[in-house]
C-alpha cells in the first residue's frame, strides 16, 4: 500500500495517516544512529513478507579516474564475500531463507535488497549488518579475476541497466557535457576493468562503505513498536554507535545542458544488437526525490505510446531511466526492422514524443479523470508492490534525509497541475536537448569487438546439510488465503471468485477466457481478435482504474487495477468487454501489420515451440504469413464460441464488501446470454516424435548464442504435479549448471521453467548463453544432465536445496491485488481448485526423489 510518512526525529510517532487517493493508513519509523546510519522502518502487514533496501552513497560517479567500473565491481563481489571463510554471501542467504536478492549500481549509489519471510527478519539483518561493514570479505585473486571478466562480459551484452555497456557509454558522452562525472562510462570499459586491483577495492570499500552513508529501509510485516530493540540486537554495535563521518548530501544543482549537436542529427556507432536501434536520450533534473515519480510516469508513457504503427521500420519502442543526484538521463530505445530509413525513423519517434508529452489534450484539472491522471494511478498501483516501494523509498529517503518524500512524490504526481506538468516538458523534453544514436548490427556496419563469455568458478559453494521442513517452506511460501474467497456459479455457467483483502482501498478486476486462440479453428484470425478486444471500449464511462490484458495460446486475460469505490464502473466495462464480438476492418487492418513484422528471434521461438508441441493444439503458434492471410470474419467466428459466459472466470480480490460485489456482478453479468455455442476444447495430443527440442539464436556476428532445450513432460492434472514440477525445475537448473561447468569449464546462467497449459500440456524448457564456438559441446553436456537426473539417485541434500529454490520463488507471489488475481485466474483456467493456492509448501515438501526421477525420465522419452 501506499504510505503516508509521519516522522517525529529518532523515534517515530505510529500515528496513521491517509495517502493521497485513499490507499489504507500506514506509519512509517524512522531512527538515526550516533554513527549516521539513517533506518527507516515501514509496517505492510498485507503479506508475512519483509524486504531490506540498503543504499550506499557511492555509485560509477564516484569511480577514480581510470579505474570506471570499480563500484559496480564491488557490488559483484559482495555476494563472493566469505564472512566465515566458507560459504559466499550468496548461499548464507540462501541459509537464512531469503527468498529473493539483488543490486544495482547507479551513478550515485549502491542498492542491495534482499526478501525473506517476516520470521527471517533478524537473520537477514545480521547478514546485511555484516556486508555494510565489510562488504567484501577474504577477497582471493581469483574471486577478482573471476568477476572482473563477468563485469566485463556485461559489456557486450544487456545488463542489468537495459543498456548494453558501450551504448550506454555512447549515450552518456552524447548527453552530458564532457568533464561532467555522468559523461564517463557507468559500467567501464575493457581496459579501466584490467586495470582495477585489490588494493582499488579496499580504497573504495574504505571511502564509501561507511554507515554514515547509508540507509537502511526495512518494508514489511514488521512491528514497528519494537524494531530498534531488534535493530540493538543484532546489528553490531560499531555499525550503530561508533561516530561516523559526516554525511555528504548533494545539494540540488541546475540540470547541465547536453553538449552541442553533433554535425549530424543522428550519430553512429556499431553494436551487439540484433536488429539496428535508434536510442534518443535526454538530461532531465535529479529523479531521487519528489520527482522520481513523475520521471517514472515519463518512461512508462514512452514504453506504451511512443510508437504508433506508422513507420513500418519501427519494430518496438522502450524507454530506460538512468537517475542521479545531480541529474537523470531518459532514454529511448528504439528497434528497427532493416534500418531502412533511420533519420526517418528518428524523426517520427521525435514527433511522437511531442504529441503524447507536449501538445496532447489533458482535459481540465478539475475533471475527475483525465490521461494524465490515469498515469498517476498506475504508478500508485504499481506502489503496492513491496519491492518498486521499498527501492523508491530507499533511494529517495537516502537523497534527501526524509522519509516522506517517497509518499509526497506521488501526492504530488496526483496533483499535478497540467501546466505545471507542460512547463516541465517544454524545458526539459524539447526536441533541441534530445541527442540520438544509432547503432548498427555488426554485420550492416562493421565487427564488434570481441568478448567471449568469462569463465569462472561455480563449485565454490559449501553442501553441507540444510534442514528443511514443511514449516519452513510454508514461511516462504505463503498462500494467499484463497481458500477463504467467495466462488460462485452464475446460471450462465459464468465462474465467479471475489476475494475480500485489506489493500489500501485498492481492487483488482479480472476476466479470463480459457483456452486462448489454440483452441481457434484459425490460430492466426483468433490471435489478433484477442489482441483487438484489449483495453477500454470506446464510448463507455472510464473508471478509475488502469487496464492491462494478456494472450496467451491457452487464455485470454483482460484486467483492471483501480480504486474500490470504483469497483462498479470497472464491473460494468469489464462487462463490455468481455462481451465484445466486434471487429472494426480499418482497426484490423493496421493490427495485422504490426503483428506481421517479426524478429528472426520470433520466428525461431516460434518453429521451436511447433516442433515441440506438434500433435498439440497449443503448438500452433501462427507464423507471419498465417497471420497476414487471417480475416476479420473467422476472428469473429472465434470471438463467437469463444466469448460465452460458461467459458470464462471473473475475479475481484481487493478492499472490497464481498456482498455487494456479488450484487453488482450479478446485476452486469448475469443476464449474459449462453447463446448456442459449447466453450472451446482443447485438441488431443496426436504420437509425438523426439522427446527433445533444441533451439538457438544469436546476434549478427556475436560470440554468444541463446540456447533452448525442451521436452514434453506428463500431463499435469493436479495442484500438487503443479508445485512438484517446480521443485523438478530448481533441480534441472543446478544440475544443468554444474555438468555444463565440468565439461566446458564455463559458467552460464541457466534458467529452467515447468511450463503447464490450460488442458494440463506440460513440458520442460531450459535456456542459457553460451559460447558459439562452444554451442555443440554444451547442447551435448545439457542434454547429458537431463539423462543423468533420470538414471541416477538424487541424494538428500540436492533435493532439499531443490525444495528451497521451489518454495522462494512463490515469496513475493501474492503480495498485490493483480498477483493474487492473476494467480487464480491461472489456476482456474487450469482447472484446480482455489484453496490449491494455500498449500504449495505442502506440495513441495512431500516431492520425493522418484517423483523427480519419474517426470525427467518421462520427459526424455525418445516417444510418446
Amino acid at each position: 500500500m501506499l504510505l503516508a510518512t509521519v516522522l517525529a526525529g529518532c523515534k517515530a510517532s505510529l500515528e496513521p495517516a491517509r495517502s493521497p487517493v485513499g490507499a489504507g493508513p500506514s506509519v512509517v519509523r524512522q531512527m538515526v544512529f550516533p554513527s549516521g546510519l539513517r533506518v527507516v522502518a515501514e509496517r505492510d502487514a498485507t503479506s508475512p513478507v519483509v524486504g531490506l533496501f540498503l543504499v550506499v552513497d557511492g555509485g560509477s560517479a564516484s569511480d577514480p579516474m581510470g579505474k570506471e567500473g570499480l563500484a559496480h565491481v564491488v557490488e559483484h563481489l559482495s555476494f563472493r564475500s566469505r564472512p566465515f571463510a566458507r560459504s559466499s554471501f550468496r548461499r548464507l542467504l540462501e541459509r537464512a531463507y531469503a527468498a529473493e536478492w539483488n543490486a544495482n549500481t547507479t551513478m550515485d549509489a549502491t542498492l542491495y535488497e534482499e526478501f525473506g519471510p517476516a520470521s527471517a527478519l533478524s537473520e537477514l539483518l545480521r547478514l546485511e549488518g555484516m556486508r555494510m561493514l565489510a562488504p567484501v570479505a577474504n577477497l582471493m585473486p581469483e574471486m577478482l579475476a573471476d568477476e572482473l571478466r563477468v563485469v566485463r562480459d556485461e559489456l557486450a551484452a544487456r545488463n542489468e541497466t537495459g543498456f548494453s555497456g558501450d551504448v550506454l557509454a555512447s549515450l552518456q558522452r552524447a548527453v552530458f557535457p564532457p568533464g561532467h562525472p555522468y559523461a564517463r562510462p557507468s559500467l567501464g570499459t575493457v581496459a579501466s576493468l584490467a586495470s582495477i586491483q585489490a588494493s582499488d577495492v579496499s580504497g573504495f570499500i574504505k571511502a564509501h562503505y561507511q554507515p554514515a552513508n547509508m540507509t537502511l529501509v526495512i518494508v514489511g510485516d514488521i512491528d514497528l513498536a519494537t524494531v530498534d530493540r531488534t535493530l540493538e540486537g543484532v546489528l553490531p554495535a560499531e555499525l550503530l554507535h561508533r561516530p561516523g563521518l559526516g554525511r555528504r548530501m548533494p545539494v540540488p544543482a541546475p540540470v547541465p545542458e547536453p553538449p552541442a549537436p553533433p554535425p549530424t542529427r543522428l550519430s553512429r556507432t556499431v553494436g551487439r544488437v540484433a536488429h539496428p536501434e535508434i536510442w534518443i536520450a535526454w538530461s532531465l533534473p535529479r529523479a531521487v526525490d519528489r520527482d522520481i515519480q513523475l520521471v517514472q510516469m515519463l518512461k512508462e508513457e514512452a514504453d506504451t505510446r511512443l510508437w504508433d504503427g506508422e513507420d513500418d521500420d519501427i519494430f518496438a519502442v522502450d524507454a530506460r531511466v538512468l537517475p542521479g543526484k545531480e541529474a537523470t538521463m531518459l532514454a529511448v530505445r528504439v528497434e528497427l526492422s532493416q534500418g531502412d530509413h533511420p533519420e526517418k525513423s528518428l524523426e517520427r519517434v521525435l514527433a511522437r514524443a511531442r504529441a503524447v508529452w507536449i501538445e496532447k489534450q489533458w482535459g481540465n484539472d478539475d475533471e475527475r479523470f483525465t490521461p494524465r491522471k490515469t498515469w498517476a494511478l498506475g504508478n500508485l498501483f504499481e506502489t503496492e508492490n513491496l519491492v518498486r516501494r521499498g527501492r523508491e523509498r530507499a533511494l529517495t529517503t537516502h537523497f534527501t534525509q526524509n522519509a516522506g518524500t517517497f509518499a509526497e512524490g506521488i501526492d504530488r504526481l496526483v496533483n499535478l497541475e497540467n501546466t505545471t506538468f507542460t512547463q516541465y516538458v517544454h524545458q526539459y523534453l524539447a526536441p533541441e536537448r534530445a541527442r540520438a544514436i544509432y547503432v548498427a548490427s555488426a554485420s550492416e556496419g562493421g565487427v564488434a569487438p570481441a568478448r567471449p563469455i568469462g569463465k569462472y568458478a561455480v563449485g565454490e559453494e559449501d553442501t553441507s546439510p540444510l534442514s528443511i521442513d514443511e514449516a519452513r517452506l510454508h514461511d516462504l511460501a505463503p498462500g494467499p488465503g484463497a481458500g477463504a474467497y467467495q466462488r460462485l456459479s452464475f446460471a450462465n455457467g459464468l465462474d465467479v471468485v471475489i476475494g475480500r483483502r485489506d489493500a489500501a482501498s485498492m481492487v483488482a478486476v479480472d476476466f479470463l477466457f480459457r483456452g486462448g486462440y489454440a483452441t481457434a479453428a484459425q490460430p492466426a484470425a483468433a490471435y489478433l481478435a484477442s489482441l483487438f478486444t484489449h483495453g477500454y471500449a470506446a464510448g463507455r464511462p472510464e473508471p478509475e482504474a488502469v487496464p492491462r490484458g494478456r494472450s496467451t495460446f491457452d487464455k485470454t486475460q483482460y484486467a483492471f487495477e483501480g480504486v474500490a469505490r470504483g469497483v462498479g464502473e470497472m464491473l460494468s466495462t469489464m462487462g463490455y468487454v468481455a462481451r465484445a464480438t466486434t471487429v472494426d476492418t480499418d482497426d484490423w487492418t493496421r493490427l495485422r501489420a504490426r503483428r506481421t513484422r517479426e524478429s528472426a528471434e520470433v520466428a525461431e521461438y516460434r518453429r521451436y515451440i511447433r516442433a515441440l508441441l506438434e500433435g498439440y493444439s497449443q503448438g500452433l503458434l501462427p507464423t507471419a504469413r498465417e497471420l497476414a492471410a487471417a480475416t476479420p470474419q473467422a476472428a469473429l467466428a472465434w470471438l463467437n464460441v469463444n466469448r460465452v459466459p460458461n467459458n470464462g472466470t471473473l475475479v475481484i480480490i481487493g478492499d472490497v464488501d464481498p456482498a455487494e460485489v456479488e450484487r453488482l456482478a450479478r446485476a452486469e453479468f448475469g443476464a449474459w446470454s449462453m447463446g448456442r455455442s459449447s466453450p472451446p476444447t482443447v485438441l488431443a495430443a496426436g504420437p509425438r516424435r523426439a522427446g527433445l527440442q533444441v533451439s538457438s539464436s544469436s546476434l549478427p556476428n556475436a560470440t554468444q548464442t541463446h540456447v533452448r532445450l525442451g521436452c514434453i513432460l506428463p500431463a499435469t492434472t493436479t495442484a500438487s504435479e503443479l508445485s512438484r514440477r517446480d521443485v523438478v525445475a530448481r533441480l534441472v537448473e543446478v544440475r544443468v549448471a554444474d555438468v555444463v561447468y565440468q565439461q566446458t569449464g564455463s559458467a552460464p546462467d541457466v534458467v529452467a521453467e515447468a511450463r503447464v497449459l490450460h488442458g494440463g500440456t506440460s513440458y520442460l524448457e531450459v535456456s542459457t548463453a553460451v559460447e558459439r564456438d562452444g554451442l555443440a559441446t554444451t547442447v551435448a553436456a545439457m542434454t547429458q544432465s537431463l539423462r543423468s537426473l533420470g538414471e541416477v539417485p538424487i541424494d538428500p541434500i540436492t533435493l532439499a536445496w531443490a525444495k528451497l529454490r521451489a518454495a522462494r520463488a512463490r515469496t513475493l507471489a501474492y503480495s498485490t491485488n493483480a498477483q493474487i488475481a492473476r494467480a487464480v485466474m491461472d489456476t482456474a483456467n487450469l482447472g484446480f481448485p482455489l484453496e490449491s493456492l494455500d498449500h504449495a509448501a505442502q506440495y513441495i515438501a512431500a516431492t520425493t526423489a522418484k517423483d523427480v526421477q519419474d517426470d525427467v525420465r518421462a520427459c526424455m522419452t525418445e516417444s510418446r
